[in-house]
C-alpha cells in the first residue's frame, strides 16, 4: 500500500503516464540507431520509475531488457519487450483515464 494519500499518488501517476510516448519514442529511436548504452540506461530507468509509481509490470518488463542488453544487442527480442511495454503504457493511461 502507497504511503501517499490516493488522490495524490493517482496525480503522480498522471503525470508519469504522460511522458510514456516520449519514453516510447527514445527507446525505438536508441534501437534504430544500435546504441545500446542508451538503451540500458533508458530501460534502467524506467525499471526504477516503474517501482516509484507503483506499476511493477514496467519494472519487470525493463529488467529483462536490461538483463539482455548485458548479453547482447538482440534486436528482435528488444523491440518485443518495447512492445510489451507500449501495451502496459497503454492499460496504466487507460485505467488512469488519461
Amino acid at each position: 500500500m502507497s504511503p501517499l494519500p490516493p488522490e495524490l499518488k493517482d496525480e503522480l501517476q498522471r503525470e508519469y503516464v504522460a511522458g510514456f510516448d516520449q519514453k516510447l519514442k527514445e527507446l525505438l529511436d536508441a534501437l534504430k540507431l544500435g546504441d545500446r548504452a542508451a538503451l540500458e540506461n533508458l530501460f534502467h530507468k524506467l525499471a526504477g520509475s516503474g517501482l516509484t509509481y507503483e506499476m511493477e509490470k514496467i519494472s519487470v518488463i525493463s529488467r529483462k531488457a536490461e538483463e539482455l542488453l548485458k548479453i547482447s544487442l538482440d534486436t528482435p527480442a528488444i523491440l518485443q519487450l518495447i512492445k510489451e511495454l507500449a501495451a502496459v503504457f497503454a492499460e496504466e493511461k487507460k485505467k488512469l483515464q488519461c
